[in-house]
């Protein structure tokens, strides 16, 4: 007891021998550092969110841009078409927005069984995708894009397009060269996005808040298992054609839908 007092004591008069301005020079730096550190990090953030809000923004005009050709290379729908009349009442008024984000959704006429989306809100579903689910399913796949839109999925793909993977050197600049391309130049650019597959990880939190999405606008979560559980099937059957009668209506349909499975990672 005696050791542990003369030990205290010891301690306090070390302290108060200190000169007290040395014990508030020493805290003001401790306290400046703290506070550096503490702007520092705030600009950061900051600066980060600026640079992800134009990165957002130069995406977005690209998008437009490549949709515009998309749509200039393919026939849509007319507005009496049966299909367009169809995907109308799916849709209905629950699934047209993405939080503050309209959604563009409209129909390519063609057999394939494909969808495409872009970052800055267009859907563009194939008639060929739309003749192979039900109802229920193209909401499920509506749904499945909208996440893919949300986790920065497409966003990516598109700045690894450009940027030819090399993400950490992506800059505006960059993408902005891309709104002076045209022609052969926008439809290279449009191929290899659609050829990029999603990553597992990307159809894992696509799939995430896809359900999330449909639970919200009221959709049918066992239609999201059932469109996942269809293109799977499809997905067999396509590796498993050539010794399948080519004539087969289910080996036509996963031949149509060969595109989307394999962006999608789901063989």
């Amino acid at each position: 007891m005696i050791k542990k007092t003369f030990f205290l004591f010891f301690v306090f008069a070390i302290l108060f021998t200190v000169p007290a301005n040395a014990q508030f020079k020493n805290l003001g730096k401790a306290l400046e550092k703290a506070v550096d550190g503490a702007v520092n990090k705030v600009t950061k953030k900051a600066t980060d969110m600026a640079t992800g809000a134009a990165l957002e923004l130069s995406v977005n005009k690209v998008s437009d841009q490549l949709i515009k050709f998309l749509d200039n290379s393919n026939k849509i729908t007319g507005s009496n078409d049966a299909y367009t009349l169809r995907l109308k009442d799916v849709l209905g008024d629950n699934f047209k927005m993405l939080e503050n984000k309209n959604l563009d959704i409209k129909i390519y006429n063609t057999t394939e069984a494909n969808i495409i989306t872009l970052n800055n809100g267009s859907i563009r579903i194939y008639s060929g995708m739309m003749d192979i689910l039900t109802d229920f399913e193209i909401q499920a796949l509506i749904a499945l894009q909208v996440g893919h839109i949300k986790t920065g999925n497409i966003r990516n793909n598109l700045l690894k397009v450009v940027s030819g993977n090399n993400l950490d050197e992506m800059t505006e600049a960059q993408l902005g060269k891309i709104l002076s391309f045209s022609g052969d130049k926008i439809k290279t650019i449009s191929n290899e996005l659609l050829l990029l597959p999603y990553t597992r990880d990307q159809n894992k939190s696509a799939d995430n808040y896809a359900k999330k999405y449909l639970k919200k606008n009221e959709g049918n979560n066992d239609a999201y298992s059932q469109l996942l559980s269809k293109i799977r099937k499809l997905a067999q059957i396509d590796l498993e054609s050539n010794s399948l009668d080519a004539g087969d209506k289910t080996v036509i349909q996963a031949g149509t839908a060969s595109s989307f499975i394999k962006m999608n990672s789901l063989r």
